[in-house]
């Protein structure tokens, strides 16, 4: 399974077919069956850059429809690819104003086809030496490592609903002592600024980043820190508070 290196790909094959694409969710597989007098044509990795993504460079693979099948499979490939020095750079016009933004910086072809070529033979899938690890603007790179709303960010406002409810049971009954979830896993004393981190726990804020400049563990788990976020408990803040003006 690879992309096309050119800018595009144009191939005639005959009616034994086997070319594969796979699909744009990145799971399936599309056979590509062989027409009369038609041409296949494909976008290559170039083409998928110079257009900032709008036309995609598709993971394909050619097999044997067949295990006891003995003819010859017969295809022509024609590859059109800019020269070594053109620098691929998508037109503002192209990128438009989205919040999509500008997705690969600038590169000369020659640079990426060297370090396409470079790369150890089978080892594409499992390395991601494609244009869109070569060339992808920081920012983009950067929107990666965002947390995931649905995975990480919805557990923790559940969560976090559920530690309110029980924070307003115990605001009305009045403890003289803070409530246990109160007081940060660090300070060992009530929060005056709890907020989230990715493994779940609240904190007190000053407490928690002053461990993330030494550490990318939990503090209560030592399991590593899928991102540095931190999401401002206000419901809890706001029990706090008045758990101090009610035990003054």
């Amino acid at each position: 399974m690879h992309t096309d290196m050119s800018c595009i790909t144009i191939v005639d094959q005959d009616d034994i077919g086997g070319l594969q694409v796979r699909t744009r969710d990145g799971i399936g597989l599309m056979d590509i069956n062989p027409k009369d007098e038609a041409l296949v044509v494909n976008v290559g990795d170039l083409l998928h850059a110079w257009t900032n993504g709008r036309l995609r460079s598709s993971q394909h693979r050619v097999v044997l429809k067949r295990h006891s099948f003995v003819e010859n499979r017969f295809s022509l490939a024609f590859f059109w690819c800019f020269e070594d020095q053109k620098v691929v750079f998508a037109p503002d016009e192209v990128v438009g104003g989205g919040e999509r933004g500008r997705v690969f910086r600038s590169f000369k072809c020659g640079d990426y086809l060297r370090f396409r070529e470079s790369n150890e033979k089978g080892k594409f899938e499992k390395v991601g030496h494609t244009v869109e690890d070569f060339a992808r603007t920081e920012d983009q790179i950067r929107a990666k490592d965002r947390p995931d709303l649905e995975k990480q960010i919805l557990p923790v406002l559940e969560n976090l609903k559920k530690v309110a409810e029980k924070a307003r049971k115990t605001i009305a009954s009045a403890p003289k002592q803070p409530p246990s979830h109160f007081i940060c896993p660090l300070l060992k004393d009530v929060m005056k600024d709890p907020c989230i981190a990715a493994d779940g726990y609240t904190y007190d804020r000053k407490a928690i980043e002053k461990w993330m400049e030494d550490y990318r563990s939990s503090p209560v788990t030592d399991s590593p820190l899928e991102n540095m976020t931190l999401l401002p408990n206000h419901t809890l803040h706001a029990a706090i508070v008045e758990w101090c003006r009610r035990n003054q």
